[in-house]
Parts: C-alpha cells; sequence; structure tokens
C-alpha cells in the first residue's frame, strides 16, 4: 500500500462511519473478483449484493430518504478506494452516484416514491442527449437510443437525456443549442441493446438503452440545468461538474492500484538479462518516485478543489463563476496526472505487462478508456482560462 498512498483519510470522516468501516472490509473480496469480473463482462448480482448491504448505492441520497447524505468529498473517497479494489466497481458505483444526483432534481414527491422502498436504489443513466422527447399534452413521448450506460443490467431506474423537439421536428440544426430534457424511465420499460465490447471496464456491461414512443410523466422529468428540487449535501454542485470530480476520482484510484502491482510485482521479477530484482534498479526506483509524487499531486488538486466546495457551503458563501470553472478543468488536470502514473507503472513491469491477465495491463486499458470520457475534455480549461482572464482584465 506504501507506493500509492494509503486507503484515503477521508473514509474515516465519513458522515456514516458505517460505510467507510465495510467498504475497507469488502475491498480485498473485490479484489479478488477482478479476473472473473472481467471474463464475465459484467459485475455478479451477488457482488452487487454486498456493495448495496455496505451502503455504496445510498452515498448521497439525501438523509430524508434514509441516505447517507455525504458530501462529494466523502463520496468520492469511496469510489476512489472502490476503484482500486476493482475499476469497473468503482466506476459503477460513481455512475449510481450521479444518477443519485440526477434524481435530486425531480419532484420531492417523485424522489419519495423512488426511495419508499429504502435508499438503496440502483439506478445509472446516460448524459449524452441522444434521445427525442416531445410533449404531448399531458405526457412526454420519448424515443432514442443511449450508448454507454454503465451498470444497464443491474438499474432499477434509468435517467435519459433528450432533446425537446415537435412533432415532425427535425433534430436541431448545427450550431443551434437545443432545449434538454431528462426522462427518468423504469429500467423495465427500456430495451437493453448488448453492444459492449470496451477495451477497458469490460465489466461494466456499458450497453446501449433503447426506446420507441414510450411514454413518461412530466413529474419524471427534469432540467439539470435548473436547481435541484430536492436538498442535499452533495447537490451544492451541478451535476456535470460532479461527474467530471467522480471521474476524477476513479482515475486516482486507478493510479493508486497501479502502483500497488507494480511494487508487488518488483519484489520478485528479475528482468531479463538482468541480475537483480526490479525493485533493486535504480532508474525503477526514479520512476516509481517520481510517479508516486505526480500521483500525490493528482489526489491533492482533487481533494483540494473539493475542500473549498464544502469551505464555501459552511461559510454560505456561494460559488463563483470562476470557481465553477476551475472545478471543471480538475478532472482533466487530474485524469492527465494519473493516467500518466498508470503508464509509467505498465512500463516498468516489461513484458509481463503485456499479458492480457495482467493487473498492470486491465488498469492501463481502464484508466485510458476512462481518459476518452466527456467530463474529461481538456476543452474545460478554456473557461477556467476565459474566467481568469476576465477577472486579471477587469482589475487593468
Amino acid at each position: 500500500m506504501a507506493a500509492g498512498s494509503a486507503t484515503p483519510a477521508r473514509l474515516d470522516e465519513l458522515a456514516d462511519s458505517l460505510i467507510g468501516g465495510r467498504v475497507r472490509e469488502l475491498a480485498p473480496d473485490l479484489a479478488r473478483r477482478s479476473a472473473q469480473i472481467e471474463q464475465a463482462g459484467e459485475v455478479p448480482a451477488e457482488a452487487i449484493d454486498l456493495l448495496r448491504e455496505a451502503g455504496c448505492l445510498r452515498l448521497v441520497v439525501p438523509a430524508r430518504f434514509g441516505g447517507a447524505d455525504l458530501t462529494l468529498a466523502q463520496a468520492a473517497a469511496v469510489i476512489e478506494t472502490l476503484t482500486r479494489a476493482d475499476g469497473t466497481v468503482g466506476w459503477l458505483i460513481g455512475q449510481v452516484t450521479l444518477a443519485h444526483s440526477v434524481i435530486a432534481y425531480l419532484p420531492a414527491a417523485t424522489a419519495a416514491a423512488i426511495y419508499a422502498g429504502g435508499p438503496d436504489v440502483y439506478a445509472a443513466g446516460a448524459a449524452a442527449a441522444k434521445g427525442r422527447a416531445t410533449w404531448t399534452g399531458d405526457a412526454w413521448k420519448v424515443s432514442g437510443r443511449w450508448p454507454l450506460v454503465s451498470g444497464i443490467a443491474h438499474a432499477e431506474w434509468l435517467y435519459l437525456q433528450c432533446v425537446v423537439v415537435g412533432d415532425g421536428d427535425a433534430w436541431p440544426a448545427a450550431g443551434v443549442v437545443p432545449e434538454l430534457r431528462t426522462v427518468l424511465m423504469p429500467a423495465a420499460e427500456v430495451r437493453v441493446i448488448p453492444t459492449w465490447r470496451g477495451l477497458g471496464l469490460r465489466g461494466s456491461g456499458s450497453h446501449d438503452a433503447h426506446l420507441v414512443g414510450a411514454t413518461c410523466p412530466p413529474e419524471r422529468t427534469c432540467d439539470l440545468l435548473g436547481e435541484p428540487e430536492v436538498g442535499s449535501v452533495s447537490s451544492r454542485l451541478p451535476v456535470r461538474t460532479q461527474a467530471g470530480l467522480v471521474a476524477a476520482a476513479f482515475m486516482t484510484g486507478t493510479a493508486s492500484a497501479a502502483l500497488d502491482e507494480i511494487v508487488a510485482l518488483a519484489v520478485h521479477k528479475r528482468p531479463a538479462f538482468g541480475t537483480r530484482r526490479l525493485a533493486e534498479s535504480r532508474r525503477f526506483q526514479e520512476t516509481l518516485g517520481e510517479a508516486s509524487t505526480a500521483l500525490a499531486a493528482a489526489r491533492w488538486l482533487l481533494r483540494s478543489q473539493l475542500d473549498a466546495v464544502e469551505e464555501a457551503a459552511a461559510a454560505g458563501r456561494p460559488l463563483g463563476e470562476a470557481a465553477q470553472a476551475r472545478l471543471l478543468a480538475v478532472g482533466p488536470k487530474v485524469a492527465e496526472l494519473a493516467g500518466a502514473v498508470v503508464d509509467a507503472a505498465h512500463a516498468l513491469g516489461g513484458s509481463t505487462s503485456v499479458s492480457d491477465v495482467s493487473p498492470l495491463q486491465r488498469r492501463l486499458r481502464d484508466a485510458r478508456s476512462i481518459a476518452q470520457h466527456a467530463t474529461l475534455n481538456p476543452e474545460h480549461y478554456g473557461a477556467a482560462g476565459a474566467a481568469l482572464a476576465g477577472a486579471a482584465g477587469a482589475g487593468s
């Protein structure tokens, strides 16, 4: 454990300390299941049940519905720890966490109905606007096909983003900003098209969701650009911003795991034509030290920005435009730093890393797959730079 970083300190600071303890206890079992999850292409139902019992499905569910109502910083600590045990599991719990943040935008009565049976609801969804929603006078008619819905096979509810169109309207022209509507559908009413053949996170079951002319009542729809209807600790940040920070926590967890793996390998591996163990190599030690330092920087960046959110909330101070823009930029920078750590660990493994069963290879594929995620796009730096340039200009 020394190569990366110890179990996130925030796991000991969770509002519900029971979740922290259960996650630590569950992590070794999840790590042992990694190869099975990858080979099966799905997280087994019994593992999902263990996660449910540990409270991992209720991380940001409001306390009024029996949820843990954690801050995003606390939820990120859980996601990072689960990712370190198994990348697929950490990613899925991150996506469940975001789905519950989406549910907070629905009317309070709708959220109450969803949580009527308890807070441990498996929800998933797709933020990309790949569907059409048409108002019929008393409901929304929804059609579309949404790719990459991670964990769809386990979901009870699915949120799906749509472009609002009228009957017969064409898809909005290029350059036109469309009106968006998010619908929440019972998973049983959504067709799952098995398409997932991903390079990384092979066990995530990120298949397509498909609807044709489905009916969604207005009380199960929302505008994610508006304000949450149900207050929760995590809803201080827009869902889009939360998504990038959750992906960043996944990346730091993956990098930590990669360093764990290379240190364990280096203890006994003797490189071809070498006379010493890999761990004794000066080049190995220098590269490992640099990678460990880069990971510490990535984790500090993520945590310091999450701390800033909590400090602002405690002071009753809203986050300004510049702060919001900076938070969007955190994701791609953390992903860049953490991704380089995974690359370094994989390279240090030499020919061992090439094997399809190597944990280092799995971590490399996971990291490089999630680095493609829209929330980690380097274009987010532009908003932060524009806010900073505007502030500088205003002061001149």
